[in-house]
């Protein structure tokens, strides 16, 4: 599984922390996802494309940095704490599989169909977000074809 215990450990008390203050909280989750060499072969090389920089190195562990997708699938979409954090560790998995747009923008890992919901498929979308000096880092994850809100 390419999100550590400790970083779900973790993922599992900001989350709680959260959910018991009402307030969002800026964290960064050190080296929570430790990609397979496949996903961090394939990032790397989408990594390299959108930057125009061949010596561009995707990192093997990348940090989670759990505010903004809290923020949007939990607040704004109102889906469950746990419901991210399943989504998260699903979508980080080793079964996830490196993607991006058609003109090569919006690099994420994509992992599905999921079937959890009745009558709904969606796919889980986790973008990578970057930078031109090689920061890499993961902060949501996208039940995409999912309606916000919608119930089991």
């Amino acid at each position: 599984m390419p999100m550590t215990t400790v970083a779900l450990r973790v993922l599992g008390e900001y989350v709680a922390r959260v959910q018991a203050s009402g307030k969002l909280e800026k964290v960064t989750i050190s080296n929570a996802v430790k990609l397979t060499s496949q996903q961090q072969a394939d990032l790397q090389q989408l990594l390299v494309g959108l930057w125009k920089r061949a010596d561009y190195l995707c990192p093997a562990n990348v940090d989670l940095k759990p505010r903004h997708g809290y923020n949007s699938r939990v607040i704004k979409d109102q889906f469950t704490g746990q419901q991210y954090i399943d989504w998260l560790e699903a979508g980080c998995s080793d079964a996830a599989v490196a993607g991006a747009a058609a003109d090569g923008s919006r690099i994420h890992l994509g992992f599905g169909p999921m079937g959890d919901y009745p009558n709904i498929t969606y796919q889980l979308v986790v973008p990578i977000r970057s930078d031109f000096f090689g920061s890499v880092h993961i902060d949501d994850v996208i039940p995409d074809g999912l309606p916000a809100g919608a119930k089991k």
